[in-house]
Parts: C-alpha cells; sequence; structure tokens
C-alpha cells in the first residue's frame, strides 16, 4: 500500500476487518462497549475496531 492508491482488493479487506472486529469485539474493545454509553461510547468502539483492522493491515502489508 505504501505511496500509490490502495487496490480493491485492500479496500475490501479493511472494510471487512473493521466489520470483524466490530463484531467480535476483542479486548479492550468490549471492556469499552460495556463501560461507555451513549453516542460516544459507540464511536469509541468504531475507532478501537478501526485500529485493530489497520494493525492487521500494516502487518499484512509489512510481510507482503
Amino acid at each position: 500500500m505504501s505511496s500509490r492508491r490502495p487496490g480493491w482488493l485492500w479496500i475490501a479487506l479493511a472494510f471487512a476487518l473493521f466489520r470483524l472486529f466490530d463484531i467480535l469485539k476483542p479486548w479492550p474493545i468490549r471492556f469499552f462497549d460495556t463501560r461507555l454509553k451513549n453516542g460516544f461510547g459507540v464511536m469509541f468502539d468504531d475507532l478501537l475496531a478501526a485500529v485493530y483492522a489497520i494493525a492487521v493491515l500494516k502487518g499484512m502489508e509489512w510481510l507482503a
């Protein structure tokens, strides 16, 4: 993904990983999801899922 635009495969993978982490809620996502309520809790949950997805994508990029 370096300096060129990511292809459709990377974009689809990023979306799928985000949804996977948003649904499964691994630690600490589940911890914050149960303690933070209202709109902030929903957004923070999504932010953490995105961070997990980015970390996995960066790891895959490093391996490729």
